[in-house]
């Protein structure tokens, strides 16, 4: 007499170890819920990445130093910021095209909010 157990062994066993392949994709990041933002590696980011246009206003960026601007736009939105930044928005490019983590667009996202508050 066979056994549920081996009957279902056959089926259940490989599906089970597909997940051992090596072609498995990576476990996600993990989520930001816990990650406190670096100013610093934040400061780094801005300025590779958004600097040349949030410094300058270019295709209508609004320029870090311009509260009012800022403020029209949500500054207390940071999740809001952080889907701008990683996918795109108006013409400011896909971020999370250039190899940035989420931790990188939080750290810049943080520095920039640290910057803009300083100077309301």
């Amino acid at each position: 007499m066979k056994t549920a157990a081996s009957v279902f062994s056959p089926i259940v066993l490989p599906i089970l170890l597909a997940g051992c392949a090596k072609d498995a994709a990576p476990p996600e990041a993990p989520p930001l819920a816990n990650y406190k933002p670096d100013y610093r590696q934040g400061m780094y980011t801005y300025s590779m990445y958004c600097s040349r246009c949030h410094d300058t206003g270019a295709g209508g960026a609004p320029m870090l130093d311009d509260v009012d601007e800022w403020e029209s736009r949500g500054i207390l939105w940071p999740a809001l910021m952080q889907d701008h930044v990683r996918d795109g928005f108006l013409h400011m490019p896909s971020m999370g095209q250039t190899g940035l983590s989420e931790q990188n667009i939080a750290d810049a996202i943080y520095f920039m909010t640290v910057k803009i508050e300083a100077g309301k």
